[in-house]
């Protein structure tokens, strides 16, 4: 058996793309029955560290979006420009704003090129407890999917 993922989010996907790339193949389901969600407003803006974590996961995060030199912020009438921070302790990096529908559908791509069996449209309505473990969980079309730990 195979761990499962439930959701296709960016928390999700990160998962499975971890345990794919240390040769655990998992799977992931998620109710969004296509991989681009409806743009959310979180998600748009990535930190120079969300930038580079999403680098180790092998996406070309320059690729997805926009670099941030500068942020404007506004309040009672004022504006006062910033320069939008650059450093991590991983090095010298950008920020970047990208649709979440875009970092998402990139996140899947990757999962499901390391081999994570990717199903879409298949919603877990309650978990499948034995002995006090989480063992599975029924999916909204009545079947069953179990799992082992990772």
């Amino acid at each position: 058996m195979r761990p499962l993922i439930i959701g296709g989010g960016p928390a999700g996907t990160a998962a499975a793309i971890t345990l794919a790339e240390r040769g655990v193949p998992a799977r992931l389901i998620d109710r969004r029955g296509v991989a681009a969600p409806i743009d959310k407003a979180c998600g748009g803006l990535l930190t120079p560290r969300a930038v580079h974590l999403l680098g180790s996961l092998g996406l070309e995060v320059a690729s997805l979006g926009r670099p941030i030199d500068f942020v404007d912020l506004v309040a009672r009438g004022r504006r006062q420009r910033i320069k939008w921070p650059t450093s991590t302790d991983a090095g010298e990096t950008t920020g970047i704003v990208v649709s979440r529908g875009r970092l998402d559908s990139a996140l899947l791509d990757r999962a499901s090129e390391l081999g994570v069996e990717v199903e879409l449209g298949r919603e877990a309505i309650e978990p499948i407890v034995e002995r006090g473990f989480v063992r599975g969980v029924r999916t909204s079309n009545g079947e069953q999917e179990s799992t082992e730990p990772a």
